[in-house]
């Protein structure tokens, strides 16, 4: 048996990213090849994803809701015809000095997948005052995910989160802690959160960028017209009659 990864596909030309809206399957689930597995939203295009294997899923890695970019995996698929687990084995037990270096970039990619943070986990841990350097993510490659901080959030461990760097850098954990307030407002009571969607993400960055990038400016002029309304009034009452006439 071997276990196949599926990555999120380019469904444009311009696209770089995909937001999972829907799983159609759920681990445990057999699929067969280009059985549609997930339906996937970009700013583009929605559409459902095929599955590239004949087997069984053994993963979900992408959440509902979740946005990935292009090549990120979504989900595992265990198929048939790999090499038997105990040469795996062997292989796992003695690496080399050659595997070494492969390892260390693993590591490194690691370490970058889980700096790579999307902006449900952002707002998340601002609304929160959670540091995400001390949460250990469980996604693709360490990632932290949604479910990482609202894990923390449910069993209480965001004091914990909180106080460790007021302890140690109080003034710059205050600055941080005002920032956040500023860039995430925090809800009040009757406030309903609506998930964005990719088109309306699409439109809301179009419109920033008109904000930002287009010049917005006016321009007054003053003129005296006192002249021009004292004509008027002179040759108001000929100009009544001489329309009554007609």
């Amino acid at each position: 048996m071997a276990i196949e990864q599926m990555t999120m596909p380019q469904l444009g030309e311009s696209v770089t990213e995909g937001t999972i809206s829907k799983w159609l399957v759920a681990p445990g689930d057999k699929v067969n090849k280009y059985d549609p597995i997930a339906e996937v939203m970009t700013d583009k295009v929605n559409a459902e994803v095929p599955s590239s294997f004949t087997g069984t899923i053994t993963e979900l890695v992408g959440e509902e809701g979740q946005t990935l970019q292009v090549g990120e995996i979504i989900c595992k698929i265990e198929t048939e015809g790999a090499k038997p687990a105990e040469q795996k084995q062997d292989q796992t037990e003695a690496p080399t000095a050659e595997q070494a270096a492969p390892e260390s970039r693993t590591e490194a990619g690691s370490q970058a997948n889980k700096k790579r943070l999307s902006p449900a986990v952002l707002r998340l841990a601002g609304e929160h005052g959670i540091d995400l350097e001390q949460v250990t993510g469980t996604g693709a490659g360490g990632r932290i995910t949604r479910k990482d901080i609202q894990r923390i959030i449910d069993s209480g461990g965001v004091s914990e989160q909180t106080e460790k760097p007021k302890a140690a850098a109080p003034a710059p954990a205050q600055k941080q802690e005002t920032k956040e307030d500023v860039s995430h407002p925090v809800s009040a009571a009757g406030d309903k959160e609506i998930p964005v969607t990719a088109v309306r993400k699409a439109i809301a960055s179009n419109m920033k960028r008109s904000k930002t990038e287009i010049p917005h400016a006016w321009t007054m002029m003053e003129v005296d017209v006192t002249n021009m309304v004292a004509y008027r009034n002179s040759i108001k009452d000929s100009f009544k009659k001489q329309k009554a006439l007609i």
